[in-house]
């Protein structure tokens, strides 16, 4: 107290805009992430399942060959996707 009436200080408390607590990193972590709509699949009768994964593995292996890891992968996701629709329609 004696250094504040030497120097002429006046003490006061912080204040902080609310912008400025939200902002912190410990805040961030709080993100609301959008969802994203998957897009809608057109209806494909079994035969034309079988025959679509057929024709998606065969592009499957030609990607692989051709070292294109992520193409081949994708590709795989999307037979395993019509697998589990062909496996939903015998049930």
């Amino acid at each position: 107290m004696e250094y504040h009436k030497v120097h002429n200080i006046t003490p006061a408390s912080t204040q902080k805009s609310i912008e400025d607590i939200l902002g912190t990193a410990y805040e961030a972590d709080y993100v609301t992430v959008p969802k994203v709509a998957e897009r809608e699949r057109p209806y494909l009768s079994p035969e034309a399942i079988r025959s679509r994964i057929a024709d998606l593995q065969k592009r499957m292996k030609e990607a692989a060959k051709r070292l294109e890891f992520e193409e081949a992968s994708l590709l795989r996701d999307e037979i395993k996707a019509l697998e589990a629709k062909e496996l939903e329609s015998q049930a």
